[in-house]
């Protein structure tokens, strides 16, 4: 009961590391990579050579965002695979959550011993 507690989802939000090529073809739209120009298509092409897309390093994700009008459905698409809901596990250990709102420091040991 205790694992499902905190495997399930939280409201938290992280910035995802292993966006495959394969959910990115999934979320664009086709007008929108037809009305791309050269560029825009030779900066979307180098995207693809790589097995995952971490959008945690700034220069790939404002690339990869820059391609696509912020107007469009394939940039928002973008924008939403580039995130995820954290565990509620995980979201103890992000910076805006327990931790740090309390100034407490959490790691394995004091979780595992607050869970038995």
């Amino acid at each position: 009961m205790c694992c499902a507690y905190l495997n399930a989802p939280s409201t938290t939000m992280l910035t995802r590391t292993d966006v495959s090529n394969t959910d990115l073809f999934h979320a664009m739209v086709a007008t929108d990579v037809l009305a791309l120009t050269a560029p825009q298509l030779n900066m979307l092409q180098l995207a693809g050579l790589a097995q995952t897309i971490d959008f945690t390093n700034p220069n790939v994700a404002t690339g990869l965002t820059a391609i696509f009008p912020a107007t469009s459905k394939t940039y928002a698409n973008i924008l939403a695979l580039s995130q995820r809901a954290a565990t509620r596990l995980e979201a103890i250990f992000t910076t805006s959550a327990v931790s740090s709102q309390y100034g407490a420091q959490i790691d394995v040991p004091t979780l595992i011993e607050a869970l038995t």
